[in-house]
């Protein structure tokens, strides 16, 4: 915890008692501290106090051009109190985080994912593999936005959102595609063709047996 988030954590919990005349000055003067906070006499503590600071409400770390901007310690004064520069006092105490980023990171999954849906609505593919030879260039396969969706499959992915499924016309249809959905059956992925093909199955055993 920074001395900022212990000066408002304080607050917080004084907030909560009966107001009293001596308890009105002590929040007063505690409110002062914090807008003072970071203070500009720079000691080791109050460098990394103030870097902190930053970090959690940034979520984080300070990079040698941030120092450059008010209210965090300039370079000169990290390399009067740390005898290293900006930079390498930053590498050693606030290293920045390793990123993850996507293989397709110049968009966010979230539009990857509308695109997606924008493609396979407009050019129906009826496989995964039709979806990959046909998909826009430059964006994922479906197995790309299956994986950053957490599902498995080109079935579930098409469950996932509820699509319609697609697959190649049959001699004498004189369509391009018929259109089928998948459904979920005791937690299998079936198309609703298969579904009434399993109710016929049923219903003439049936007969059968009587």
């Amino acid at each position: 915890m920074t001395r900022k988030q212990a000066v408002c954590k304080a607050l917080e919990l004084l907030g909560t008692m009966a107001r009293t005349r001596e308890l009105e000055e002590v929040m007063d003067k505690l409110g002062e501290i914090r807008a003072e906070l970071p203070i500009t006499r720079w000691s080791v503590e109050t460098i990394h106090d103030t870097l902190a600071q930053f970090a959690a409400e940034h979520g984080r770390n300070p990079t040698v051009t941030d120092l450059k901007h008010g209210g965090l310690p300039p370079h000169p004064v990290i390399k009067l109190r740390f005898g290293m520069t900006a930079k390498e006092f930053l590498r050693t105490y606030y290293p920045p985080q390793p990123r993850t980023a996507l293989p397709y990171g110049n968009k966010t999954k979230a539009e990857w994912t509308a695109d997606f849906l924008r493609q396979y609505n407009k050019k129906k593919p009826p496989t995964g593999r039709q979806y990959d030879l046909e998909r826009d260039l430059g964006s994922p396969s479906w197995q790309t936005v299956a994986k950053y969706n957490g599902v498995r499959g080109w079935r579930g992915l098409i469950a996932q959102f509820g699509l319609v499924s697609y697959r190649p016309a049959r001699k004498g249809d004189g369509a391009v595609f018929n259109v089928t959905h998948t459904i979920r059956v005791d937690g299998m992925l079936i198309t609703d063709d298969e579904w009434f093909e399993y109710l016929a199955l049923g219903e003439a055993l049936e007969a059968a047996g009587k």
